[in-house]
């Protein structure tokens, strides 16, 4: 807190919420987006402003909650691969 999401986005996360027992999970296939995007305040260590502008066009980088622009970067490999490792991603 303060610049991150209430909610549990992780695999364990998703049985809690399923109502899953861990043991009943054989795969954890990983998605990600080819950016990253924010809402808000807080680090966005790949932001990038000429990015950001083009893809509010092209892709309509708006918050569905809040229709702010969302900030825009590129990949961050470090972030995706750490969730992989706290995730247990057997699948990308």
């Amino acid at each position: 807190y303060p610049y991150v999401t209430s909610s549990n986005t992780t695999a364990g996360g998703a049985c809690t919420g399923s109502g899953l027992p861990p043991t009943a999970i054989d795969r954890v296939v990983g998605v990600c987006k080819a950016y990253t995007t924010r809402v808000g305040e807080g680090a966005h260590v790949t932001e990038d402003r000429d990015f950001s502008d083009y893809l509010h066009g092209l892709g309509r980088e708006f918050g569905a909650t809040t229709g702010r622009k969302r900030r825009c970067g590129w990949l961050d490999m470090v972030v995706l691969r750490f969730a992989c490792m706290v995730n247990g991603v057997t699948d990308l």
